[in-house]
């Protein structure tokens, strides 16, 4: 016959320090640990952090100021380069460069002024065009008298000769202004300005 074996808390009842020990721990569960990190938190956590990074994007871009080689505030200057010209320059080429303006009316950028410069001294007197070469539209040909002088003190294919949608006062002995004759029409919207061409004769 198999003999029945006491219980371990019945055999520790005459033992004061094992009657503790079972009094208090016996058949106790450890509770298990509380997870920090609840699975269902972690899509409404990575959309909070998306959501600040956006804002925060947003804010940025609206802060920054665009300054293109023109130096003012809001306007963008592209499309820099040289365009060939006739037997008269003698400067490997006529630089332009080209600045545009954000419109709130057009809601883009548009062309505001063209700059030529490094025009030798010996187209000093002729007539000097511009043409506008647009996509899916014509060609736009704008034409200025060169002077024969800028100043006194400024050398000639230092000087800046200036197409512009608008009559404008110049700010620098330096420039000399294209607008007597033909204004830059409007709008003229960078996306569709192919590139530039300068003839003088």
């Amino acid at each position: 016959m198999q003999r029945k074996l006491p219980r371990r808390k019945d055999v520790a009842q005459n033992d004061s320090a094992m009657s503790y020990f079972f009094d208090n721990f016996d058949d106790q569960k450890i509770a298990p640990m509380a997870r920090s990190h609840d699975p269902k938190r972690k899509p409404i956590v990575l959309i909070a952090i998306w959501a600040a990074l956006s804002l925060t994007g947003v804010a940025a871009a609206v802060a920054i100021t665009v300054t293109g080689n023109s130096g003012s505030p809001g306007q963008i200057s592209l499309a820099v380069g040289k365009a060939p010209t006739v037997a008269c320059d003698t400067q490997s080429g006529v630089n332009t460069d080209t600045i545009s303006s954000w419109s709130n009316s057009y809601t883009d950028f548009t062309l505001q002024k063209v700059n030529l410069s490094n025009v030798d001294a010996t187209c000093a007197g002729k007539t000097l065009t511009l043409v506008l070469y647009l996509n899916n539209s014509t060609s736009q040909s704008l034409t200025c008298s060169l002077p024969a002088t800028i100043a006194a003190s400024v050398t000639y294919s230092q000087a800046t000769f200036t197409f512009a949608t608008a009559s404008f006062a110049t700010s620098s002995v330096n420039e000399w202004p294209c607008t007597t004759v033909n204004l830059i029409p409007t709008p003229v919207y960078m996306a569709s300005l192919a590139g530039t061409a300068v003839q003088i004769l």
